[in-house]
């Protein structure tokens, strides 16, 4: 009986204790998500700014003002810095990828991808502005394709704005 008794304590404690801890950890990456998206929606009510479409993207957080054809980008960091970018300003929005090369010799030389990033353009002479949408130092080479297609669909919400905003200046 006292075995039966052990063997339900082992099982209890090598399943409902780990699972109560993943629960807590998923509630509390929820909460901090909400919390996170509460903020920025928070920050761009203060900028008369209605997004219809945000998502998170690595460390930051991305909206888009169609109407207002505003973008607005803040860094989920202690510092919560926040970029206004007006579509007007940019020349354009490009998909970049940039890769580094591994391997020593010249046999063993392969080109790895490092990262794929939305790049935004001025008209004036300001640097440009990057979306790091995968990074090989933090994300797993199993999330590059959907990452990709993510900054693909930013490329081209962005870029359809802007060729909108061209022709309206015409």
């Amino acid at each position: 009986m006292s075995t039966i008794i052990m063997a339900i304590l082992i099982l209890a404690f090598t399943i409902i204790l780990p699972w109560i801890f993943i629960k807590r950890h998923k509630n509390a990456v929820k909460k901090q998500k909400s919390e996170n998206f509460r903020r920025f929606s928070t920050a761009g009510t203060e900028r008369n700014l209605s997004f219809t479409r945000q998502e998170v993207i690595q460390k930051m957080i991305v909206g888009l003002d169609g109407i207002q054809q505003v973008l607005m980008i803040a860094e989920l960091d202690n510092n919560y810095d926040i970029a206004v970018i007006a579509l007007k300003d940019l020349a354009k929005c490009s998909l970049d990828k940039v890769y580094y090369t591994a391997g020593d010799t010249a046999a063993e030389k392969e080109k790895v991808l490092k990262e794929i990033r939305l790049v935004f353009d001025f008209h004036d002479n300001r640097l440009p502005i990057y979306i790091v949408f995968y990074d090989h130092h933090e994300d797993s080479i199993y999330l590059m394709g959907d990452m990709e297609a993510k900054a693909r669909e930013w490329q081209r919400a962005i870029s359809m704005l802007l060729s909108k905003s061209a022709v309206a200046k015409l």
